[in-house]
């Protein structure tokens, strides 16, 4: 885990994926250092449904990179589930995550769709 040392930077960050489907995209990466000494704080992901499609499902996952999670490295972690989303409707997930040095996030719909995605998160950098 990274300590502050009194020096580092916190940027607010922020991505924007148009037209999402279902082959996965990473919305936020963090880099590995010889020690994790930069982590991403989730501050929000908003979803809006751009086709007119009543039956699109999201996933949003955390791909961990890390090899303290669950044992081993490569597992995904699923914020989302195949959460529904209709026809030009918006949903907005809010809930605060912490993303390490080597993990990332990334979302992906179960079928083709069209869905624009945002992520707004916090990059804390001690390198």
């Amino acid at each position: 885990m990274a300590i502050p040392s009194g020096s580092g930077s916190e940027i607010l960050k922020s991505s924007y994926q148009p037209a999402v489907s279902n082959s996965a995209v990473t919305l936020i990466s963090t880099t590995v250092h010889a020690s994790v000494t930069e982590i991403a704080t989730l501050v929000s992901v908003t979803f809006t449904e751009m086709a007119g499609q009543t039956d699109e499902e999201i996933n949003l996952y955390v791909d961990c990179g890390r090899l303290t999670i669950v044992g081993a490295s490569g597992n995904d972690l699923y914020l989302l589930k195949k959460q529904p989303i209709g026809a030009y409707a918006t949903f907005v997930f809010s809930d605060k995550v912490v993303i390490y040095a080597g993990d990332a996030l990334k979302v992906i719909t179960t079928a083709a769709a069209n869905v624009d995605v945002m992520a707004n998160w916090i990059l804390q950098d001690w390198t």
